[in-house]
This record gives C-alpha cells, structure tokens and sequence, in this order.
C-alpha cells in the first residue's frame, strides 16, 4: 500500500519545479521581513514602554534593555516563522501562481501519519543523540564542559518569568509554526530545487547539511543535520510535506512542552 496520494514524480527531472532565482527571491523576501518585522517589533515595545513620549524615545540609553520581556522572545519566535512562510508563499502562489498542493502540501494517507508519528520518535532519539554525540567529541577541545542545551536560554530567557500564557504560546510557535515553516522552506523549496537538480541522494544530504548550518551553534547544527536527513527522507517518500511537518512538530512540541511542564511544576533544569 502506498504511503503518498500522488506518485512520485522521476528525478532529477529535466522540468525543474524550482529555479534558482526562485529560492533567491524567497530568501530575500524572507531577509526583508524579518528586518522589518523586527523594526516594527522595536517601535512596538517602545510604544508599550513609553506611549507618545518621543522624549523619552529619544532619551533611552540603552535601546538594547528594551529587547527583553515576554512579549520580545514570543514575537521572535513567531517572527521567524513568519519570514520564512512569508518567502515562500509570495514566490509560489504570486509569482509562480502555483497552489498549495503543488508546494507539496497534499493530505497525507492514514499510513502516512502513522509514518509521521513513527518518524517523530526517530528524529527526537536520533537528534538528541547526534548532539549530545557532538557535544562529548568537542569536550576535550574545550567546549562544553558539562552537557548542555544551548537552546534554553532562548527557550527560557533569563529574567523573564515562564507564566502559563508564556509557554502556550512558546509552544504554539516553537511546537507548530515553526516547523510548518521550516518544512515549507528548507523541504519544499530546497530540498525539492535540489532534488530535481542532482537526484535524490545528493539532495538529501546537502539539504540536510543547509538545514543544521542554518542552525548555527555547533551541536546543534548535527542534530539538525541528522533530523534534515529524515525529514528530507520522509518527504520523498510520502510526496507530503504535510509528513515532515508532522515529524518536526512531534520533535519540537514533545521537548518543548515537557521543558515548560516541568518549569511550570517548579522542577530545576
């Protein structure tokens, strides 16, 4: 029985779905509105603080004291999500006037989400395995002292109070809406540019090495690179994104939610 609604298409296809301006053009939508989205972000924390008082605009000694707080690293979160959507959707459905189902969201079989779920577990054991892998090989380099995720201190930023409506909607962006982008980007554009270009087994792992580059600190830039493998995997296979965003939420949402479960029971990380 097949996993995919649709047959997989023959690869490296001569009639490549993505060109290379496509991918550009994405990135520097993306690039646009993350710069400005951060500017609105900074006049709106601004306005929070301080209201009409251009004064005290003026005034502030410190403009990076005001890039901290509850609402600053949620709508980090959200914001990353939103450029990399943002990117895609304005080359794919405006420029290229193509739908959602020929970006590769089409509805996945049963099997396939047993496929998704079954994948998620892999991808967590695999990823967490890969960076705590990394972080022993470079201990004798100086790094990493103890054992450590670099991620918690964006996860859970010093000073900031981890309240129930923090967690919810950390989770939201970090469990759901970034994976939906992720996958939307580095699978459904990347990934599927590549493939068409070199063939399977080149894009799989060189998507999968621009997956855990993006993620810059070095431990977990393996782990991203191990879960790129499987996410790239799971998209050929199934011909879903809709598959992959499942694998990459079950991977985020179970760590996250079990991070924010324990801060909220009073454990100690």
């Amino acid at each position: 029985m097949s996993l995919a609604s649709a047959p997989i298409p023959p690869s490296p296809n001569p009639d490549r779905f993505w060109r290379i301006w496509d991918l550009l053009l994405a990135g520097a939508i993306a690039l646009c509105l993350l710069v400005l989205g951060l500017i609105v972000l900074l006049l709106g924390l601004l306005f929070q603080k301080y209201g009409f008082d251009l004064l005290a605009w003026q005034q502030l000694e410190n403009p990076a004291a005001i890039l901290q707080g509850e609402t600053f690293f949620i709508a980090v979160v959200w914001l990353s999500a939103f450029i990399f959507v943002g990117g895609v959707v304005l080359v794919a459905l405006l420029r290229r006037k193509l739908g959602w189902i020929k970006l590769g969201l089409r509805r996945p079989t049963a099997w396939g989400v047993l496929f998704g779920l079954a994948g998620g577990v892999v991808t967590m054991l695999a990823m967490s395995a890969a960076t705590v892998l990394t972080q022993l090989i470079l201990r004798p380099f100086g790094f990493y002292a103890t054992l450590e995720n670099p991620q918690l201190d964006s996860l859970l930023p010093p000073g900031v109070q981890i309240t129930p409506g923090f967690a919810l909607w950390m989770s939201l962006g970090v469990g759901l809406m970034v994976p939906f982008a992720e996958e939307l980007f580095f699978r459904g554009m990347i990934y599927r540019y590549l493939r068409d270009k070199w063939g399977v087994w080149w894009a799989v792992p060189v998507s999968a090495l621009i997956f855990g580059l993006f993620h810059v600190e070095p431990s977990i830039a393996v782990g991203a690179s191990v879960a790129g493998v499987i996410l790239a995997l799971s998209y050929e296979y199934t011909q879903s994104l809709w598959v992959s965003v499942l694998i990459h939420a079950f991977n985020n949402g179970i760590k996250i939610a079990l991070l924010y479960l324990v801060v909220l029971l009073g454990g100690r990380l």
